[in-house]
């Protein structure tokens, strides 16, 4: 079935109306407005070592309560516990990012608090400046039978090599279940942004 081409336009015509009267109500900061507003926010929310963590080591843990109240996580584990009923793998193995909850945002008002948090949406800022968009709101949930996701560059095959040390894009992560080494957890080669390149094993 192909694809309603006057439907499509007519949607992508509202959504630019949309985005045109939401700026006007609140326009974004351009060069040195965006600049000093930005410095605000780092300063008022004291990320200020979160920073320094992004430039060195190419991620930054936020502690408890610091990316949002404790009671936020809470509520989008039991909601995204209530998804993962609904999602069926219709037996297929699930690989190394588990079981996948694609497109959540429009199923719960708590994942726009999530991307709305401000802690975690400045430090995209930084990164990206105040136009960056929303690519993806995935889930993933993943149990002892997932095999290990291999450690790689997520611009890989994305990007050709060597990369800029200007960010193209970046990925927020809710901690939603204790990351142990016995239950899974992240792995990540500190520094390696710098590299601007992939992990040796995908050249």
């Amino acid at each position: 079935m192909g694809i309603d081409r006057v439907a499509l336009a007519e949607e992508l015509r509202q959504l630019r109306d949309l985005a045109r009267i939401k700026w006007e109500e609140d326009p974004l900061p351009t060069g040195r407005e965006a600049e000093l507003r930005l410095r605000k926010e780092i300063k008022d929310l004291e990320l200020e070592p979160y920073i320094a963590d992004l430039e060195t080591e190419g991620y930054a843990v936020l502690p408890p309560g610091k990316a949002a109240p404790p009671e936020l996580f809470e509520e989008i584990r039991l909601v995204m516990e209530d998804l993962s009923k609904r999602v069926k793998t219709d037996g297929v193995p699930e690989g190394g990012l588990g079981k996948t909850l694609y497109h959540m945002l429009p199923e719960n008002p708590i994942f726009e608090q999530a991307l709305m948090a401000k802690a975690p949406q400045a430090l995209v800022t930084y990164l990206l400046g105040y136009r960056a968009k929303l690519s993806q709101c995935t889930g993933l949930i993943k149990d002892s039978k997932a095999p290990a996701l291999a450690i790689h560059a997520d611009h890989s095959f994305k990007f050709p090599a060597p990369w800029s040390p200007i960010s193209n894009y970046s990925v927020v992560t809710w901690v939603l279940t204790d990351y142990t080494r016995e239950n899974g957890a992240d792995c990540v080669w500190p520094g390696s942004h710098l590299k601007g390149q992939p992990a040796p094993f995908e050249m």
